[in-house]
């Protein structure tokens, strides 16, 4: 059932956006049977502060494995552990040409100044809703 609906769908659309982060096996399971059905589609992959630094990594040379297209790998690791985000920022970016976004870690003004001027991400998804106000 979840096959024809992915083959449906991916007839229309180009573009999936997954969440993922809570099991990296169960998570790589899954894109591959994603993959099976949605075969020239493009991927977001949402991991909502799911992996540590090494598992994020790890997913990145998966999917390259695999043959996975995706086009941003958003908030692959927790939105407070900075030196991990810049790395695998560096490697998404560099050895995969991917790029990171991030929106749990931006909650403040302090928080963009980081980001932007460590290069830790090339996307800043502000949730307006969220922050209420920047300060």
């Amino acid at each position: 059932m979840l096959l024809n609906w992915l083959q449906s769908i991916a007839n229309k659309d180009s573009r999936l956006k997954l969440k993922m982060g809570k099991n990296l096996n169960a998570d790589i399971e899954v894109l591959q049977a994603i993959r099976v059905a949605h075969l020239d589609g493009l991927f977001i992959l949402d991991a909502n502060e799911g992996y540590t630094t090494k598992e994020a990594i790890e997913v990145l040379e998966k999917l390259h494995e695999m043959g996975v297209a995706y086009v941003l790998f958003e908030q692959p690791i927790h939105r407070d552990d900075w030196e991990g985000l810049g790395h695998v920022g560096n490697v998404s970016r560099d050895k995969y040409g991917i790029f990171v976004a991030v929106d749990e870690s931006c909650r403040n003004l302090v928080d963009v100044k980081k980001i932007m001027e460590g290069n830790l991400a090339n996307v800043i998804n502000i949730k307006v809703a969220k922050v209420r106000c920047f300060k």
